[in-house]
């Protein structure tokens, strides 16, 4: 009796560990096949030149912000990539449409023009009053702006970003609007995006 309850003692140990061992050998593998993905939110003026197709770096401070670059930075395919954005302002929020890529092979950049403001005022006219040349927030308008990232079903990354959309009021001279400036934040904290492991021109 004492011997057939060690040994279904042992047999209970063994499972145990086998079950740990395979946890931790998917775990292990999983992390292999993990793509590193890395993102940009820039100014429509670095889309220019010999900066063009999103070599310039993404600053802490960006002007005219709708140019969003997805960069698959591994030797791992991603599927099923999904970016989901929301706009908080105005005591309110309004949620962009869904970006969806099929796959983004390893080393490929993806560029996505987000016409954020375009949408703002569409939606929201009431708040905007128009010149001769353009469309300017009555109120100077602060936005943030979330944005998530969904890709191979269980992988998720997220960026946040407070966007200023100045008021003539602010920003008495015609000449200079649109005046929107965006700042890639956490909280009260500045975040700055490292070109560590550039991609291959």
């Amino acid at each position: 009796m004492i011997i057939k309850l060690i040994s279904d003692y042992a047999v209970g140990l063994m499972v145990i560990a086998n079950i740990i061992f395979i946890y931790f050998y998917f775990m292990q593998l999983r992390e292999t096949k993990k793509a590193i993905i890395y993102t940009k939110f820039i100014g429509t003026d670095k889309n220019t030149g010999d900066k063009k197709n999103g070599n310039s770096k993404q600053e802490i401070l960006e002007l005219l912000p709708e140019l969003l670059f997805i960069e698959n930075r591994s030797k791992n395919k991603v599927e099923n990539f999904r970016i989901n954005g929301t706009l908080y302002f105005n005591n309110g929020k309004q949620k962009l449409p869904v970006d969806k890529v099929e796959f983004i092979n390893p080393y490929e950049r993806i560029l996505i023009s987000k016409t954020i403001f375009e949408s703002i005022v569409k939606n929201h006219g009431k708040l905007f009053k128009k010149t001769k040349n353009n469309t300017i927030p009555i109120k100077t308008l602060k936005i943030k702006l979330s944005l998530v990232y969904k890709w191979n079903y269980f992988h998720k990354q997220r960026d946040l970003y407070e966007i200023e959309w100045r008021s003539l009021g602010d920003c008495p001279d015609l000449k200079v609007h649109p005046q929107i400036t965006s700042y890639n934040k956490r909280g009260k904290f500045y975040v700055e995006k490292i070109e560590g492991n550039k991609i291959n021109e």
